[in-house]
C-alpha cells in the first residue's frame, strides 16, 4: 500500500477524503470525482459497493438512463450520417463548404466534392461529440449518480451503528456536491436550462407548421431537435429536482431516527446534523433546481409554442 493506504483513517472523515484520492486535484482540473468518492466510502467501510454502482438488480432508473444515453449517442452519429447523405444530394446547400463557390453546380462530378462532404460530416460529428461529452458524462450522469447514492444510504440506514457513521458519509456527498457544482453552476447548468427550452420550441413549431416549406430529408432534423431537447427537459431536469427533494426527505428521516440516541450524544449529534443541508444542483450562486424547475420549463415551451402559433396564424391571416 502507498502512503495513503498506510495512514488511512477508516473511521475518520479524513480517512474518507484521503484513502488514495485527492479531490482538491479533481477540482482544480475541472473533473468530478464520483469514482473517487466511491472508492473512498468503499474503503470506509461504511458501505459495501459490490460490481456496479447499486447492490441488487438493475433498477427501473437505471436502464431508463442507460436508453437515454444510447439515444444521445446515436443521434449525434445520426446527424453526422444525415449530413453527409444531405450533401451528397445536396452539396451546394448553405452553409456549407461549397456553397461559397460560384461554380458549385460544376464542381459535383469531381473526387475533391466526395472528400469535402467527409470532412463536413466529421467535422459535424467532432463538434456534437465535444460539446456532449461533458453534458452527458458529467451533468447526466453525475445527477444519476447523486440519486443512487441517496438511494443507497437511505437504504442502509439501519446497518450503521452510529448516527455518527451516517453523518461523515453525508458529509461526504455535500463535498462532492461541491466538486459537482463548482464545474457546472456558472457555465453548463445555465446554459442546458436556457438553451433546451429555447431549441424545443423551436423543434415543435417547425414540426407543426413548417412541415410543408421544408423538403425531406431536412424536415427530419426538427423532430430529432424536439425530441432530445424534450427528453433532457423531461427527464434529466426532473432528476436534477429529485435530487434536492431526495435528501430533503432523507435528512428529515434521519432527524427522526436521531430520537433513539442516548442523552449525552444528543446535544452532539443535533449540531452535527445542523450541518447537513439538502444537495442541491446549483444554477449560478444562488438558485437552484427544485421540483417546480421541470414543470415551469414545460410551461414556458408550450405556452411560447402556442404563442407562435397565433402570431403565425394572425399573420397568414392579414
Amino acid at each position: 500500500m502507498g502512503e495513503n493506504g498506510r495512514n488511512f483513517k477508516p473511521h475518520t472523515m479524513e480517512g474518507i477524503m484521503t484513502s488514495g484520492v485527492n479531490l482538491d486535484q479533481c477540482v482544480k482540473r475541472r473533473l468530478i470525482p464520483f469514482i473517487c468518492l466511491v472508492f473512498s466510502i468503499k474503503k470506509s467501510g461504511y458501505i459495501s459497493f459490490q460490481t456496479g454502482m447499486l447492490t441488487g438488480p438493475e433498477s427501473l432508473k437505471v436502464k431508463v438512463m442507460v436508453i437515454f444515453i444510447h439515444v444521445m449517442e446515436a443521434s449525434q452519429t445520426s446527424v453526422a450520417f444525415g449530413v453527409f447523405f444531405f450533401l451528397t444530394l445536396l452539396p451546394c446547400s448553405p452553409p456549407f463548404i461549397l456553397s461559397m463557390f460560384s461554380n458549385c453546380e460544376a464542381l459535383r462530378g469531381y473526387k475533391l466534392t466526395g472528400a469535402v462532404h467527409i470532412f463536413e460530416a466529421w467535422i459535424m460529428f467532432h463538434s456534437l461529440y465535444s460539446c456532449s461529452a461533458l453534458v452527458i458524462s458529467t451533468f447526466f450522469m453525475g445527477t444519476f449518480c447523486f440519486l443512487m447514492y441517496l438511494k443507497e444510504i437511505d437504504s442502509k440506514i439501519s446497518t450503521f451503528h452510529h448516527l455518527q457513521e451516517w453523518i461523515r458519509i453525508y458529509h461526504s456527498f455535500q463535498v462532492l456536491e461541491k466538486s459537482f457544482n463548482a464545474v457546472l453552476q456558472n457555465r453548463l447548468v445555465p446554459t442546458i436550462l436556457l438553451g433546451v427550452p429555447i431549441a424545443q420550441v423551436l423543434g415543435l413549431y417547425s414540426s407543426i407548421h413548417l412541415h410543408g416549406m421544408i423538403e425531406m430529408p431536412q424536415f427530419l432534423l426538427f423532430p430529432m431537435i424536439f425530441v432530445n431537447s424534450g427528453l433532457i427537459n423531461i427527464l434529466i431536469v426532473t432528476m436534477a429536482s429529485r435530487v434536492n427533494v431526495n435528501s430533503a426527505r432523507l435528512l428529515t428521516s434521519v432527524k427522526r431516527w436521531r430520537l433513539k440516541i442516548t442523552k449525552v450524544e444528543r446535544a452532539f449529534i443535533k449540531r452535527k446534523l445542523g450541518a447537513c443541508r439538502p444537495l442541491k444542483i446549483k444554477l449560478g450562486s444562488n438558485n437552484f433546481i427544485d421540483r417546480r424547475t421541470p414543470l415551469t420549463i414545460q410551461n414556458f415551451c408550450l405556452t411560447q409554442t402556442m404563442s407562435l402559433t397565433l402570431m403565425t396564424a394572425s399573420y397568414s391571416v392579414v
